[in-house]
């Protein structure tokens, strides 16, 4: 271990920091390599990126969804839904601060977004949707949340007839 001073401004005073020491490439070893596979030997997959979807960032998108767009509520989530005219789906994820701080808001933001991802190729494409957490998510289970949100797609009309047997264009 090394000992680090550092200044500390909100105490007007200095703060001592323990950092550890990297040894060579034993410790410290490239993507891919012994310290990124299973036991089993096969590699990590790193690649769990939602394939077929955009992130809707823009607050004009929102709003607009939000007025025109198909809505369905339980206790859990409300997603909203409208056709985008495009390839590809647009996800946004809306946690309000009335839900808790942020370690809980961002908890509930990564399990939409897992929820999601596992599904995706069961939506149709070509739609904006946006998930708004409600109170009674915070405690709700994962699995919870993933029949809400699978509910939510069905009576919104976004699941696909064939349930995403078929590759995506």
């Amino acid at each position: 271990m090394t000992v680090v001073v550092h200044p500390c401004g909100a105490y007007g005073g200095f703060a001592a920091v323990r950092l550890p020491l990297f040894r060579a490439s034993a410790e410290r070893t490239p993507l891919g390599t012994a310290s990124e596979t299973a036991p089993d030997g096969a590699m990590k997959d790193r690649s769990k990126k939602m394939q077929y979807t955009v992130s809707l960032k823009l607050n004009h998108v929102f709003q607009r969804l939000y007025r025109k767009g198909a809505r369905s509520v339980l206790p859990c989530l409300a997603l909203y839904s409208r056709p985008n005219g495009r390839k590809e789906n647009r996800l946004g994820l809306t946690t309000g601060a009335k839900l808790g701080h942020a370690v809980v808001r961002n908890k509930l933001r990564r399990r939409l977004r897992a929820i999601y991802r596992m599904h995706e190729l069961e939506l149709k494409p070509g739609f904006d949707i946006v998930v708004v957490c409600r109170a009674a998510a915070v405690g709700a289970s994962y699995q919870r949340l993933e029949r809400e949100f699978l509910k939510l797609a069905r009576r919104n009309g976004l699941l696909r007839e064939d349930n995403g047997k078929k590759d995506r264009p």
